[in-house]
């Protein structure tokens, strides 16, 4: 009877251990916003920022020669859709007085960054990258 009880307990434990996810979370701290780990280039994580956006989006890099290294504003709110990656660009547009008619398109490239899209008072359309952190940054792309 002994045993009886003690294989009963052994299998719960063991149940219970293959029922939990034995500390193997899908989820991915970037600065603070949790977003789906899967999603995340292995050689990506732990990176951020310009690092991290070059990391994940091929051929794309961070403008350089400027004093922020390519970050030109972090907003401090979380962008969960594409809608507040466009509110996010307005809002720096908006604070910074730079003239913009339109903040016309936002485009999810992965689960953390934004591509969006302005358009200024003579026409010229400009692309500005935006973090699920709020972070905004000037990037380019190439061969």
């Amino acid at each position: 009877m002994k045993f009886a009880y003690l294989f009963l307990i052994f299998g719960i434990f063991l149940a219970l251990g293959c029922l939990s996810n034995n500390g193997q979370d899908n989820s991915y701290d970037y600065n603070g916003v949790n977003v789906s780990k899967s999603s995340i280039l292995q050689e990506c994580l732990n990176k951020t920022d310009c690092d991290m956006f070059s990391c994940m989006v091929p051929s794309c890099w961070c403008k350089s020669g400027q004093l922020s290294n390519g970050i030109i504003f972090k907003s401090g709110k979380t962008v969960t859709d594409r809608n507040g990656a466009k509110k996010t660009v307005s809002d720096y547009l908006s604070l910074n007085s730079i003239p913009f008619i339109q903040v016309r398109n936002a485009i999810k490239l992965n689960e953390i960054f934004y591509n969006v899209f302005y358009e200024d008072a003579n026409g010229d359309v400009y692309g500005l990258i935006v973090a699920v952190d709020g972070t905004i940054m000037e990037t380019e792309c190439g061969v």
